[in-house]
This record gives C-alpha cells, structure tokens and sequence, in this order.
C-alpha cells in the first residue's frame, strides 16, 4: 500500500511539474519580444556557436584576435552601425586578405577563414550583436594596442 501510495504521489507531482513547463513554454512562445532582443539573442547564439571558439572575449588570444580587439579596429574604420555591420557581416563570410583592418592580427594568426555556411542574416546578426554588446578593453590589450599604434585605443 505504501508503493502505491507513493507511486500516485509521484505521479501528481511529475505531472503537475510538466504542464507547469508546458504553460511557461507557451507564455515564453507567445509573449512578444523587442525585434532588436530577438535578434540580440540569434546574433549573440551565432557568436557562441560560430566565433567564440577562435574570437575569445576574455582572455589573451591563442589562434585568432579577441573579439573586443576586433570591435575595437573595425569601429575606428566604421564608426556608424550600418557601415560596421556591413563591414563584419561581409567580412565574415568572405574575408579578403586584400582589404584587412588588423594586418598585425593576420601577420600572427594567419587570414580568418571564411564562414560561407552562414546565411546572410546570421552574418549580419551577429555584426550587429558585436556593435552592440559592451565589450571593455582589458589593460594588457590597451598596453598592447598603444606599443602597436603609438596611442591609446579609442574607448567606443
């Protein structure tokens, strides 16, 4: 009797737990999102799965330069956010070892590879998740950056 009296318990509970999920997931489905969260969240899912594993964002580079450095050299080149996403975007599915931003960053690593697999609209989502997300400079990169171009890098 008390298998049984625990098993029911059981049951409840696991049953109850599931439709609680179900509902969350529905409200989460149904609840409308900023356009621009919505594709924060795809450009920064594209980052992680796609970027992250060469373009470290903490850290001292290993195989290709950090993202923030990135952001940084790019940004002094196209300052407005159309023209940047633009930049990346392109860049990333098709570099060209011809029209390189970080010729130091290539010298070291080597011309990044193209990611061609990415549709046009992750390519420009995750552009636009780089020019938007808050990346601090760390104060070996500044130290760095300053030996390089004989400056201080610009804060953006």
């Amino acid at each position: 009797m008390r298998l049984l009296t625990f098993s029911a318990l059981l049951l409840s509970a696991a049953l109850s737990a599931g439709c609680a999920s179900e509902a969350e997931s529905i409200n989460d489905s149904s609840a409308e999102k900023a356009p621009e969260v919505v594709k924060m969240s795809r450009g920064k899912e594209v980052y992680q799965t796609n970027c992250i594993a060469c373009h470290v964002s903490e850290g001292k580079p290993t195989i290709a330069p950090p993202i923030f450095a990135v952001k940084n050299h790019v940004m002094d080149k196209y300052p407005e956010r159309a023209d940047f996403v633009k930049r990346v975007a392109e860049w990333i599915k098709a570099p060209d070892a011809d029209d390189v931003i970080m010729r130091g960053a290539v010298g070291k690593f080597g011309p990044m590879p193209p990611l061609a697999h990415l549709s046009d609209e992750d390519a420009k989502a995750v552009a636009e998740f780089i020019f938007d997300s808050d990346m601090a400079l760390p104060d070996w990169y500044a130290k760095h950056y300053e030996e390089e171009h004989g400056e201080a890098p610009k804060a953006h």
